[in-house]
């Protein structure tokens, strides 16, 4: 998949008649070149990220990996609808959480002991 996606783009940079079909039509350029309905979606879709999806090998990882995040969110969902105490709890222990790591972030980033270069960097 990833390869006919290249080869179209690379195509329609380099060649001024498949450039005006696709001016005219993109939908029916991208499908009388053999672009299935992802690849379609994808560059159709205005969204860098999907098109780089497309032409990268990457494509099909991250395609499952979000497919599973999404059942994942799907759960938490119901979880959270089911009682609303536990979301209260996540928010509260979030926050709380943000919190100690916020104040710990901005103690590291103080200069400690007069010196306000790291060493070596002076």
């Amino acid at each position: 998949m990833e390869a006919e996606v290249l080869n179209f783009l690379t195509r329609l940079a380099t060649e001024p008649e498949l450039y005006s079909a696709w001016l005219r039509d993109p939908q029916a350029a991208m499908k009388l070149h053999g672009l299935d309905d992802r690849s379609q979606k994808a560059l159709c879709s205005g969204d860098a990220l999907q098109v780089h999806r497309a032409i990268s090998a990457q494509a099909a990882a991250d395609e499952k990996a979000a497919e599973e995040s999404m059942e994942r969110a799907q759960q938490v969902s119901a979880i959270l609808e089911s009682d609303p105490r536990v979301a209260l709890w996540l928010q509260n222990h979030y926050y709380q959480s943000l919190m100690t790591w916020l104040s710990g972030a901005s103690t590291a980033a103080q200069p400690t002991g007069g010196q306000s270069t790291p060493a070596g960097h002076a």
